[in-house]
């Protein structure tokens, strides 16, 4: 045991050595030649908070979906979201008859990029609260957080102002609390489940955790909650229930843009075997990473920030009592720590190095778009295929 916890604590401490020294990199850099690191981030800078300003000012005139004066596509958030933010506009005495057709008139209202300030702060807060949770509950190094909250996606993220923050802490809430005793703390996490599920979508696919162990009551519980926390908003804006087929359309044609080909077609053909090789795993971060790498492949227009949602299979690797709520011997453990240190160390960097493999370079780093993401990929569903051959294949030989 002496040996494991050695070894948890090295792989920590390397882990958040890299991160730290990657992060002082990107800032010399930043400082020295703007050219290649600002490239870490979305346009370089020059669409800065959109993800929060924009569904501000399209919900400023409580019609969101069927604004004529603006591109439909991107008009393709929750309902749920809009309220919070035509709530948000009206704070910041937004007006109606806003130029809504410019990002620049948000830039220039300075109570709203306070209040953009304060939820940006509040959003960072809960999830490294939701990360304490989950810490305390694998009896993980809570020293873990600070590195998490210093990489790239967290950054890339912040700079985006994306709810998706929200989202993956309340998907680390869920996975802190979804198998609880306490019944309050299990329906929180049902709550939590269906917030994300109604944000982003793909994260409902974190409730084939419950399977597991039967918890079909939660799943039914959190289904319910889902359905209304996505469609009565829809009565808060103009056109009511009517404005759910309209968000439809605008879904499809988002869709439209993602890449397509054989290739994809295959990604996503690996994203669901994924997601049903969850259901064989014998240990929860086997079972995660599986689910993880199917929300990833299967939501292909995302963006990098994605890649926070490997933030609980992250304290998962380091935690103090083995990465399982099962039995695990030493050389799996080593294969895990090993494996996924190295590769989430690079995936997480506060660096940009896309430019040194990529012909037109990224607006994040190498690991988050296109085909070479998809190479990792198929990398690490192979390892964790592995994983599980050579465990029913011991448990046969016993």
């Amino acid at each position: 045991m002496g040996k494991t916890v050695s070894s948890h604590k090295k792989a920590l401490y390397a882990f958040s050595f890299f991160i730290f020294v990657t992060l002082l990199v990107h800032i010399i850099l930043l400082l020295l030649d703007r050219g290649s690191q600002l490239d870490l981030y979305f346009l370089r800078l020059d669409d800065f908070m959109a993800d929060f300003l924009n569904p501000v000012r399209f919900s400023v005139r409580r019609n969101p979906y069927f604004d004529e004066k603006l591109d439909p596509m991107h008009h393709n958030q929750a309902a749920l979201f809009y309220m919070f933010c035509w709530a948000v506009g009206r704070m910041a005495e937004v007006k109606d008859d806003v130029d809504v057709g410019w990002l620049g008139t948000m830039w220039e209202n300075r109570l709203l990029l306070l209040l953009s300030f304060f939820y940006l702060m509040a959003s960072v807060l809960v999830l490294i609260h939701s990360l304490l949770c989950l810490s305390l509950k694998f009896k993980a190094s809570r020293m873990i957080i600070f590195p998490l909250m210093v990489s790239t996606v967290v950054l890339y993220a912040i700079e985006r102002a994306n709810h998706i923050i929200i989202a993956v802490a309340c998907i680390t809430y869920f996975i802190a609390f979804y198998d609880s005793p306490d019944w309050k703390k299990r329906l929180f996490a049902c709550l939590c489940l269906a917030l994300a599920a109604v944000f982003k979508i793909y994260p409902a696919l974190f409730g084939f955790l419950y399977f597991e162990k039967r918890q079909y009551r939660e799943i039914v519980v959190a289904a319910v909650m889902a359905m209304v926390l996505f469609f009565l908003p829809f009565f808060f804006f103009r056109h009511g229930i009517h404005n759910f087929p309209r968000l439809l359309q605008n879904w499809s044609r988002f869709a439209a843009t993602a890449p397509k080909g054989s290739f994809i077609t295959i990604m996503k053909l690996m994203g669901v075997a994924a997601l049903f090789l969850s259901l064989f795993q014998k240990r929860l971060f086997d079972r995660l990473v599986c689910i993880v790498f199917s929300v990833l492949i299967l939501s292909t227009n995302a963006g990098g920030y994605t890649t926070l949602y490997f933030f609980p299979l992250v304290v998962l690797l380091f935690n103090s009592t083995q990465n399982t709520s099962g039995g695990q011997d030493l050389a799996i453990s080593v294969f895990h720590r090993v494996f996924f240190s190295v590769y989430f160390a690079l995936l997480l960097m506060p660096l940009q190095v896309a430019k040194l493999f990529l012909q037109n370079g990224s607006n994040s780093n190498l690991f988050l778009y296109g085909k070479t993401r998809a190479y990792v990929f198929i990398i690490v569903f192979c390892a964790v295929l592995a994983t599980t051959v050579m465990e029913r294949w011991k448990s046969w030989r016993k």
